[in-house]
């Protein structure tokens, strides 16, 4: 659910607050080996370091372990219109973040790669789709 909700967030002109949530999932990820819990126990950090699972879920969870690919597509603002042939691209990337290379991304029949250093932004793969970006 977390991962939707930053990608809500983003969609939603709220990026600051996408970015907490996909800091903290991250900051979850490093103390449980790189997974995602399918829910966490609801322990304030206050309460208890590091953060705790709840006991009985799946780790890895199907949409758990998709939650890094939900916050690359928040974090670049990468929403594929394959029926209109056009891809929007509006990256708002965390201040920690100076740049970001996604290679490999499927989009209808072809792979797309997006890089975004700074303020520069390069999309490549795209053939016959229209790229249009967005500001939020």
């Amino acid at each position: 659910m977390h991962q939707r909700r930053a990608g809500r967030l983003r969609r939603y002109g709220y990026v600051e607050q996408a970015h907490r949530v996909i800091r903290a999932m991250l900051q979850v990820a490093q103390h449980s080996g790189g997974r995602l819990p399918e829910r966490f126990s609801g322990l304030s950090r206050d309460d208890v370091e590091p953060p705790v699972s709840y006991p009985t879920s799946c780790s890895p969870q199907a949409w758990a372990a998709a939650s890094p690919l939900l916050f690359l597509r928040s974090m670049l603002g990468f929403e594929p219109d394959v029926p209109r042939e056009v891809v929007v691209v509006a990256p708002a990337l965390p201040v920690e973040t100076r740049s970001l290379v996604l290679g490999g991304i499927p989009v209808a029949d072809r792979r797309v790669a997006v890089t975004v250093q700074g303020r520069e932004v390069s999309v490549a793969g795209l053939e016959d789709l229209e790229l249009r970006s967005a500001t939020f």
